[in-house]
């Protein structure tokens, strides 16, 4: 078995002596990267069996430790040129070389020392141990010392307080401490010391700074009696993070800290907060490093690494707005908008049209139909302005040039600018009852105001349009206009036809509180869109995601400008939220996007227009891309895309993270392997729990997920040649226990299974389509329910559900030509297997819940403990039922059936496969595959050695990166077996076949 690949945290970080190149531990492989030409040198596996927690560098030897293990090795043109790598007794807390390259002092978690001695063979030899009498626990440590006489520990223990013991050569056991640093409420988990200062950083959500009490030394250069003679005082108790703080590091003029919260902070030694770094993905930045003082790395659980400039950080945390310009404040401003980037146009409550420039301001108009309400929009672009009222009414001003006309017969609810050049522009009219009419306003020579079509909007509660483009295809020319709504839905009109109603439909694709934003995107010949739900959307006839620059977005009370491709926050003023009226103009790139640069925003609040003009500076670059930002519940493969010579490999993987991932694994022409999220599925509103999916051809499948709130979905995945990508839909989301009787208000779907009904091979009708899907839901309210999914009608049905006692872990079928059963692990080690022949053998279209009971044909206790994996392999003579236990067991059953409805569930063979419980059990290349939260995965020869008697031996064994791993996937791909595993990251492993 050979791993390919590996998405893990990144534990470890370090600048090699403050140059260009930077060191970073992900899992037990070391990786080198240029952060000047931004690309990675070399990948390479450096430890055997254990995570990369730190680097140490003296002079050209560098030092790598995690777990009990250290290696030393030397960088040699872009290479590891190791040197020696070493076991210690305990895991390793600290590192510090003495004397140079003398003596190399490992403090470990127990709260005792290694000394080890450079030898004449240049290796180094374990000269003794020193210990301190209190034997405790240590969360962290820190080795530091100008001799070997002088050398102490700083000692992070479990009971809040750092102790300062000498370790002292000539010692063996240390009695007493120097000194106790005590203050924190929570254990110590890491120390900092430079120059005159010493950091703590704790559980209690604290950073404390402890200053050097002599002027003239700093802490480096104490001996053992400056430890003992001057007391140590805490200058700072710091609280910047939400949750816990993993570390602290000293610049010259800043220190910087990270957290569990995902956030790295920014501070002076005065205690100010100066900056806020928020741009990993989810929780927790486990490692940093700086280089100089001008730039800092950060790694988070996102498997990414940032490059953080903090030449470039504002002191200033906020942005503050002023007073557009003090004539406005007598007036009631109703809505405002950019005219061009240096013009505002406001409409106010007294009926005037304000026009703002360069620090002036004058009425364009005033008029008493336009007082207490009315609506605008604009095209900067050709400096045109129209304003609607309440009477149906509408103004269009172009220079001096204007024209006034009565459209509706009541008020105007909205006015959208559909698009524009230098000759015309089109904007559309929302009156009354949804009634839409489409302006084409020349403005060649004389202004003329041209009526082109009429349109009717869908009942709704709020019924108009907040937005809408022009959408022409560049293949076949049609035309056609498409329309958010108030209510969150969106509507595409072909304006080749003379109908009135939208020709296609997208209810609530942005939840009930309407879209924001639609434009066409010519390069994608397709449509981004935004919502007040938080979400955007990428549109090709069906909607798919995809990464735009920027966007604005409301948070509580604040605009902020957030870098969707970065995770990062790029500006963040206070206005009081989303609600009021408001506009941003943007620095644009040739193309016509946002880009970094001045950036003006203005806004209505307390009756005055306000104005904040800053810079959008580009704080960060992302030098290794982020991934997994939690726990992978569930993983499965889906297809695989053939190219030629290189193959892209498609699963999905789903967990806390509330969306779905799907992961291209490519096969590269080297032989090499790489990897990217390619698509992000969103809609559940908690955890997922499970995955199934059903292939439906070559470079297409269905998958059902399952997770939380008793929510099932459906989508469809399938690989589109134009785009070179995944193109997905959504097609259904349900709440599983609507109609039943569980109390449970938190019904989880735990496990899912699925088959086409025209896969089913027996109950005596054959199913003839790949129309209808059968699918099974292993419940946490002890309910197995079983559904009918029409891909044609979109409609799904439940056909039946059983109530067992327990909760229900693992849901799965068993199809043969004389039988077809349902059958489900339960909390309490049974499976449990039902017939499903009567029931589909009477199911129709009408068909109804509960008319059929299900037989209950086999319950087996195959574990003591709670059934945590189940496969299915189909052999001659029976059926292999292969279960992983809570308690490390696998179990081998057969299954036999036959058409005398003699049904028997035998266990052939059982076995502590694991030390903690089997998360994933498969069958590939005849052997069967486990995995586990020991982090092993193991393979397992399985055959019959005589008629009644089967045997199992140990074929292979791998240590696995991946922490709480929690499922896999397996599949064939040419003449090898690769295998997936997700937990708290993915690994893939590959096996030959042959």
């Amino acid at each position: 078995m050979e791993e390919i690949l590996t998405i893990c945290p990144i534990t470890a970080l370090a600048f090699i002596d403050n140059t260009d190149y930077l060191l970073v531990g992900e899992a037990y492989n070391v990786s080198l990267y240029c952060t000047n030409s931004k690309s990675k040198l070399f990948e390479k596996r450096l430890l055997d069996s254990h995570n990369i927690h730190g680097f140490l560098e003296q002079k050209e030897l560098i030092l790598a430790y995690g777990g009990k293990e250290l290696v030393l090795f030397k960088l040699n043109d872009s290479s590891i040129e190791q040197q020696q790598r070493i076991e210690v007794t305990d895991w390793i807390k600290n590192c510090s070389f003495i004397n140079d390259l003398d003596y190399l002092y490992v403090a470990t978690a127990h709260n005792f020392v290694e000394i080890w001695e450079f030898t004449s063979q240049n290796q180094y030899k374990l000269k003794k141990i020193v210990k301190y009498e209190d034997n405790c626990i240590l969360y962290s440590a820190k080795l530091f010392g100008s001799s070997v006489n002088d050398v102490v520990l700083l000692a992070g223990t479990v009971y809040n307080k750092v102790l300062i013991w000498p370790v002292e050569y000539e010692q063996s056991v240390i009695e007493n401490s120097l000194r106790v640093l005590e203050n924190h409420d929570g254990v110590i988990f890491s120390i900092n010391v430079k120059g005159k200062w010493i950091s703590t950083v704790s559980d209690d959500r604290s950073i404390r700074l402890w200053k050097c009490p002599k002027e003239d030394k700093n802490f480096e250069d104490f001996t053992i009696e400056d430890w003992l003679g001057n007391d140590i005082a805490c200058i700072h108790t710091l609280y910047g993070h939400g949750s816990r703080v993993w570390d602290c590091i000293f610049l010259t003029n800043k220190f910087v800290s990270i957290g569990e919260d995902g956030i790295c902070c920014i501070w002076d030694y005065n205690g100010k907060l100066i900056k806020q770094l928020k741009s990993h993905k989810g929780r927790n930045i486990w490692s940093l490093s700086a280089k100089n003082d001008n730039l800092i790395a950060t790694g988070g659980n996102d498997s990414s690494v940032r490059l953080w400039s903090l030449n470039s950080i504002d002191q200033g945390e906020d942005n503050k707005p002023a007073i557009l310009h003090t004539k406005l404040e007598k007036y009631f401003p109703r809505s405002l908008s950019y005219l061009d980037a240096r013009s505002v146009i406001v409409t106010t409550d007294e009926g005037k049209l304000m026009f703002y420039h360069k620090g002036d301001s004058r009425p364009l108009f005033e008029d008493d139909a336009f007082k207490s309400y009315s609506v605008l929009c604009t095209d900067s672009s050709n400096g045109i302005v129209i304003v609607g009222n309440i009477k149906g009414e509408i103004i269009v001003i172009y220079g001096k040039d204007n024209i006034r006309k009565k459209i509706f017969n009541s008020k105007i609810y909205s006015l959208t600018m559909i698009s524009s050049d230098e000759e015309e522009c089109l904007f559309i009219a929302n009156g009354d009852e949804g009634k839409m009419i489409m302006y084409r306003l020349e403005i060649t020579s004389n202004l003329s105001l041209v009526e082109l079509h009429n349109f009717i909007l869908p009942k709704c509660k709020q019924r108009w349009i907040t937005c809408g483009c022009l959408n022409i295809s560049a293949e076949t020319g049609l035309k056609s206009l498409i329309c958010g709504d108030r209510s969150g839905s969106i509507h595409v009109y072909d304006l080749n036809c003379t109908d009135l109603s939208p020709s296609k439909s997208y209810h609530k694709v942005h939840g009930r509180v309407g879209v924001t934003f639609i434009s066409y995107f010519s390069n994608y010949d397709s449509i981004i869109s935004c919502g007040r739900d938080g979400s955007y959307k990428f549109w090709n006839l069906d909607p798919i995601n995809y990464l735009v620059l920027m966007k604005e977005c409301f948070y509580d009370e604040h605009l902020i400008v957030f870098n969707v491709k970065t995770s990062e926050i790029l500006l963040k003023v206070l206005c009081g939220g989303g609600h009021r009226a408001w506009d941003i103009d943007f620095t644009l790139d040739e193309n016509g996007r946002p880009t970094y640069g001045p950036v003006e925003i203005i806004f209505i609040k307390n009756r005055s227009v306000l104005r904040c003009k800053t810079d959008l500076k580009k704080l960060q670059y992302i030098l290794k891309k982020p991934n997994y930002c939690s726990k992978i519940e569930a993983i499965k493969y889906c297809f695989t895309w053939r190219m030629g010579d290189i193959s892209n490999h498609y699963c999905v993987t789903a967990g806390e993270e509330n969306f779905i991932n799907v992961l291209k694994i490519a096969e590269n022409r080297d032989n090499s392997f790489s990897y990217e999220i390619c698509e992000v599925l969103q809609g559940h509103l908690s955890n997922i729990r499970c995955l199934s999916v059903l292939r439906e051809s070559d470079s297409s499948c269905l998958l059902i997920s399952g997770g939380g709130r008793a929510q099932m979905k459906i989508y469809k995945i399938e690989f589109s040649y134009k785009m070179n990508n995944v193109i997905t839909r959504d097609l259904l989301s349900i709440k599983v226990n609507d109609d039943s009787n569980s109390s449970n208000p938190e019904t989880r779907i735990m496990d899912i299974d699925s088959i086409y009904l025209s896969d089913v091979k027996s109950c005596g009708y054959k199913f003839s389509d790949k129309e209808s899907v059968l699918l099974t839901a292993a419940c946490s309210d002890g309910l197995l329910r079983l559904f009918v999914y029409n891909m044609e009608t979109n409609e799904i049905k439940q056909l039946n559900t059983v109530t067992l006692e327990n909760c229900l872990m693992k849901a799965f079928f068993v199809n043969t030509s004389n039988d077809f059963l349902a059958g489900c692990g339960t909390a309490n080690g049974q499976v449990i297997i039902y017939s499903l022949q009567e029931l589909l053998a009477n199911y129709t279209d009408d068909y109804e819940d509960e008319s059929v009971a299900l037989e209950d044909l086999i319950t087996a206790q195959v574990h003591e403990n709670g059934i945590t994996a189940i496969f299915v392999k189909y052999l001659d003579d029976g059926i292999l039922l292969i279960t992983g236990s809570d308690s490390g067991f696998i179990d081998c059953s057969l299954l036999k059936t036959s058409n005398d409805c003699c049904r028997t569930l035998k266990t052939l063979c059982k076995w502590g496969g694991h030390n903690s419980s089997v998360t994933s059990v498969t069958y590939s290349m005849e052997n069967i595959i486990s995995a586990s939260i020991d982090q092993r995965i193991r393979s397992w020869s399985f055959e019959r050695k005589n008629k009644n008697t089967w045997e199992y031996h140990s074929q292979d064994c791998k240590y696995i990166p991946i922490a709480d791993v929690s499922s896999s996937a397996t599949w064939i791909s040419d003449n090898y077996s690769l295998a997936a595993l997700a937990g708290c990251g993915c690994t893939v492993i590959k096996s030959k076949l042959f």
